[in-house]
């Protein structure tokens, strides 16, 4: 997850080549060359120019083979791409069910009343990432027993590279407590897996439905997680939310991950500062 930086370490005149190295605070990380090409994009323009790197020794978890920036350093992908544009704004859709398809787009994007707005935040002026300001949470619309003060400690960064989403150690033992009554009442018993909000399957069929409902609220909107978004099946069968403490990752540090977000248009609006969210748009 997350904090990440890039050194470019050096460029050698003799041998036309230049170095870079990428590392993120859990260890993964690439190194390789730095490379200029000319790509043609769809509407038949192209870039002169284009900078990326081609890892020659990488260390990803899972099986990603790769990342593409769209971070607001002047070398990123949708910094690059986005000279091509007249508006600075990039939005896509992770579906959540690998027979349906996403979509991955830079410049204006279309809003309507189901694209829920909130302020974009630049989460630090070092680090090349995007942030959005959490005021509360809630389960089945009852607010968690928490200092409603502890969320402005702390911005909350949107992160398509983290899978689960983590929240203050505070706020998460407030959810879990509060998930863990509604899912005993309904029947469950609690799983064992650390640092995890699960619980074991009797073997029936999942009712979806009928599982407790998570909000997130955001500055001026509430992100309303459907049930895929807020709860999985683990390798155990047990059902899991998506949900850990900070203390998992990097302390002090919260982030929207990408299980979260499937299914959802996300827009990021860097012309204006506006981070936007439609459920069910893939």
């Amino acid at each position: 997850m997350n904090k990440t930086s890039v050194i470019f370490s050096g460029c050698y005149v003799k041998n036309d080549a230049c170095l870079f190295r990428t590392q993120y605070e859990l260890g993964e990380f690439s190194v390789g060359h730095l490379v200029k090409d000319k790509p043609t994009l769809p509407n038949n323009s192209t870039i002169d120019g284009f900078i990326f790197g081609c890892g020659a020794g990488n260390l990803y978890s899972g099986p990603n083979t790769g990342i593409i920036g769209f971070g607001n350093e002047s070398y990123s992908f949708f910094n690059q791409v986005a000279l091509q544009t007249n508006y600075r704004a990039f939005s896509y859709c992770f579906p959540s069910n690998h027979k349906n398809e996403g979509f991955l787009s830079i410049g204006p994007y279309v809003r309507d009343e189901k694209l829920m707005l909130t302020r974009l935040i630049s989460y630090s002026h070092y680090l090349p990432f995007y942030a959005i300001q959490q005021l509360d949470m809630m389960v089945n619309g009852i607010r968690l027993e928490v200092d409603p003060h502890i969320y402005s400690t702390a911005m909350t960064i949107v992160d398509t590279g983290t899978v689960d989403t983590y929240i203050l150690s505070p706020v998460f033992h407030a959810l879990d407590k509060e998930v863990t009554t509604a899912m005993l009442a309904k029947g469950y018993a609690r799983g064992s897996v650390k640092d995890k909000i699960c619980f074991v399957t009797t073997g029936e069929p999942i009712d979806w439905n009928d599982l407790p409902t998570v909000e997130m609220k955001f500055g001026m909107s509430t992100l309303v997680l459907r049930m895929g978004n807020a709860f999985y099946v683990n390798l155990d069968n047990d059902i899991c939310l998506t949900f850990q403490p900070d203390d998992s990752g990097v302390k002090g540090v919260q982030a929207l991950g990408n299980r979260a977000m499937r299914s959802f248009r996300v827009v990021y609006d860097i012309q204006d500062r506006i981070f936007g969210f439609q459920a069910d748009a893939c």
